[in-house]
């Protein structure tokens, strides 16, 4: 077994009380963590720091006919979160603007927009997802006049802005029990409290929306436990009979089935189609598709999406290609951090960061030089439990700016400035980081045998969705067992079809994007591997199959 599997400690119980265990969970807690009530699960929304100010506020604005502003972020989490906003000021008969910048226009409140909204005569704002950061920008609001309500779900800093309310569980004046939502979780909570004030928010209402607000906790990688958890789950049910026009033509597009719909598929499918418009171009149109009521519209926008997201694909391809093979040619695998920068697209640097980091096990930053003036635009991710932003800061003095948490971050940087940047963080990580902070490490639920993998085993399992960051899928172990056929397939033969055998137990199996080591397999090689259980339609049958994690050839 290789050395950087990592087996839990192994309870005398069952395979299901295990997975409890490993995810601190008792036995007493199995019943609520499987099947959760939703009324009793969710906590008083009252808690969220000043939420009474929210409630007198709506209370004006619909009173004196204000126009209320939306100011949300451009991706997955703001984008629904602004989306359910919407639908919400509308059922209470306000007058509502939207605003959602552009990516060149950088994450945050600006000015800019601002002054944008004080045109229109909008003279509430209530962000979404964003501004727990932004004390200029909400001094500028309060200078010319209108009231600012920030709520959102990132670390505040030392100061929080003069705004008329800041909504964030994480703020030092918060009560909240749950302190991890999402942005769209945030928003989703408040109006759960008001429906107590106003008939229009409607249990109806909260219910059939909560599908907007799965792709935003799912999507926005916060931890899946608690209130996360509840919403996520009861989103899922939701979605996968959505009654918004936006949502069921993506998934028309993206070709998924209504009842099949997990984490996996929102993760995976959905919440990139919502991003993409907010990576390559406007995420307008994005916020359209999931408010419209026109199913042309909703037609129209949805093929936008979904040519917008094979752009990104294919422009990702294309990145991935150019920065592995610098990182091949020039050894960067041998530093302890890999920072690249090309003649790439701004909005596409994070995702493409993550797999670099994934496949090389690296921290990894990359740059476009795809800019107006000087200035190189660059997103950071890390892994294992290296802190981007503290190893980001020892080059501070070189740096335009620079923020975001342990796992990611932006970052700007003169272009005459970018060679000492580099000299600085690959000096420091090669003395801060060790070999064995690089190693990623599986760690697994439990070792079982082939026989006790059944459709019952994963129908438990399925209890245990959505998945996600606090409730990882369930890995597995088996030893020693034996191949059976062993086939390179798929484009560029990049995955491994088998049968996977022992004690006269045979399962299909399949490893995606396969490791080399893999490919030297052959018929009947004894091997170890760590796997999930899943399972797969073929010719109208269902079948449980396994799909591989790593395996060590024996």
């Amino acid at each position: 077994m290789k050395d950087n599997w990592k087996i839990l400690p192994r309870q005398d119980s069952g395979v299901i009380e295990q997975l409890l265990f490993n995810r601190g969970l008792n036995v007493s807690e199995k019943e609520f963590f499987l099947r959760p009530d939703f009324e009793a699960g969710l906590c008083s929304p009252s808690k969220l720091p000043f939420f009474d100010i929210f409630l007198s506020r709506i209370k004006k604005a619909i009173l004196h006919k204000e126009r209320v502003a939306i100011y949300a972020d451009y991706d997955a989490d703001g984008i629904p979160g602004a989306a359910f906003l919407y639908k919400a000021l509308m059922l209470l008969g306000l007058d509502v603007e939207v605003y959602i910048p552009s990516r060149d226009e950088g994450y945050g409140i600006s000015q800019k927009g601002i002054d944008s909204l004080v045109e229109k005569n909008c003279s509430l704002i209530i962000t979404v997802d964003l501004g727990i950061r932004n004390i200029e920008e909400a001094n500028y609001a309060l200078n010319h006049g209108v009231d600012l309500i920030i709520t959102d779900h990132h670390l505040p800093g030392e100061e929080l802005p003069k705004a008329l309310a800041v909504i964030n569980p994480k703020i030092a004046e918060s009560n909240y029990d749950f302190k991890d939502l999402s942005g769209a979780g945030v928003i989703y909570k408040l109006f759960y409290g008001l429906k107590d004030y106003f008939s229009e928010i409607s249990d109806s209402f909260l219910k059939w929306n909560l599908d907007l607000i799965a792709i935003s906790t799912i999507s926005d990688v916060v931890p899946l436990v608690g209130e996360n958890r509840i919403m996520a789950k009861y989103g899922l049910k939701v979605i996968n009979k959505s009654k918004n026009l936006g949502i069921r033509k993506i998934v028309e597009k993206s070709n998924l089935k209504f009842g099949e719909i997990s984490s996996y598929e929102i993760g995976y499918v959905i919440a990139p189609r919502i991003n993409a418009p907010g990576r390559l171009s406007t995420p307008h149109d994005s916020f359209l598709l999931l408010t419209t009521d026109n199913a042309e519209e909703a037609d129209v926008l949805a093929n936008n999406l979904e040519r917008e997201n094979t752009e990104r694909q294919g422009l990702m391809e294309k990145l991935l290609k150019e920065a592995e093979a610098e990182i091949n040619k020039e050894k960067l695998f041998n530093n302890r951090i890999i920072i690249l920068c090309g003649n790439w697209h701004k909005g596409i640097l994070g995702p493409c960061a993550s797999k670099i980091a994934e496949k090389f096990s690296r921290p990894t930053i990359l740059f476009s030089s795809q800019t107006l003036d000087n200035t190189l635009v660059g997103s950071a991710r890390s892994i294992n439990n290296i802190n981007i932003m503290e190893v980001i800061a020892r080059a501070s003095k070189v740096l335009e700016k620079f923020g975001g948490h342990s796992g990611a971050a932006g970052l700007s940087v003169q272009k005459n400035n970018f060679a000492d940047f580099k000299k600085i963080l690959i000096e420091f990580t090669r003395k801060k980081i060790s070999l064995l902070d690089l190693k990623k490490i599986f760690t697994i639920d439990r070792e079982i045998e082939l026989e006790e993998i059944t459709f019952s085993l994963l129908e438990n399992i399925s209890l245990f969705e959505p998945f996600g960051l606090g409730n990882n899928k369930p890995l597995f172990l088996t030893r020693l067992s034996k191949l059976h056929h062993p086939k390179l397939v798929g484009k560029d033969l990049k995955h491994l079809s088998f049968v996977l055998e022992k004690n006269n137990k045979r399962i299909k199996s399949i490893y995606f994007n396969c490791s080399i080591e893999a490919k030297k397999a052959k018929h009947l090689s004894e091997i170890d591997l760590i796997y999930y259980v899943d399972d797969q339609l073929w010719d109208g049958k269902r079948y449980v199959q396994i799909k591989i994690v790593d395996m060590d050839l024996l």
